[in-house]
């Protein structure tokens, strides 16, 4: 069987207590352990005063398809835990090709929800929402990544964007190059102590952030 299971935003930096009783329980008797990094597994497993499986394997972005088809002939024999870096996996990373076929294969497969960074946005808006388009990660080079900010000028609803910490300033002003008026929240750090919520255009929150490097979420006003 395979769990999926969410973990606090950052095994370190965020609150401890953003895990549930069910995923501890999962990760405390499973038999193997999927993770983007172990450095990163190993924090999780340390700050939530646990034992790290000895069977751990990668799951990332580098992970070959013939070695995702070994953790599925694992998952239909074996109790399989799969953890991101920090909040829910399958959810923009590549937990999501292994969950798909073990679904293909019939072989069960569980969500252990917890902490998600979009959702621990959405509540902190104060906005009533009732419909949004999740744009995620832009490409990163053109041509791809302006024709995806046209596509975006056409969008009558809120858009809600994310990308890596060090594109945060780039963001930002294409942002205001391309939705100069346009009001934005921007979410940063979330459930960590540093955690921040700025709101106003590109221009009046880009001076805020100049030297700024954290994980972030971005509202942007229709």
């Amino acid at each position: 069987m395979l769990y999926l299971v969410a973990s606090p935003l950052d095994a370190s930096l965020g609150s401890r207590g953003d895990i549930t009783l069910a995923a501890l329980e999962i990760l405390k008797s499973c038999d193997v352990l999927l993770g983007e990094s172990k450095t990163e597994a190993s924090k999780l497993f340390k700050f939530q005063n646990l034992t790290m499986p000895k069977d751990f394997w990668l799951m990332n972005e580098h992970t070959h398809e013939r070695e995702i088809a070994e953790y599925v002939k694992l998952a239909a024999v074996k109790k399989v835990a799969l953890v991101c870096d920090g909040g829910t996996p399958g959810f923009f990373d590549p937990g999501a090709r292994l969950v798909r076929l073990c679904r293909e294969q019939n072989i069960p497969v569980q969500a252990c929800a917890g902490i998600s960074s979009l959702m621990v946005f959405l509540m902190l808006l104060g906005k009533e929402v009732q419909n949004f388009y999740f744009a995620g990660f832009l490409p990163q080079k053109d041509p791809a990544r302006s024709l995806a900010w046209t596509d975006l000028q056409r969008r009558k609803e809120p858009i809600v964007m994310m990308d890596t910490p060090y594109r945060l300033q780039q963001l930002l002003r294409e942002i205001e190059k391309t939705f100069s008026n346009r009001k934005i929240s921007l979410g940063m750090n979330l459930s960590f102590e540093t955690q921040q919520i700025l709101e106003g255009t590109a221009a009046q929150i880009l001076p805020k952030v100049a030297e700024t490097k954290a994980e972030f979420i971005l509202w942007l006003d229709c």
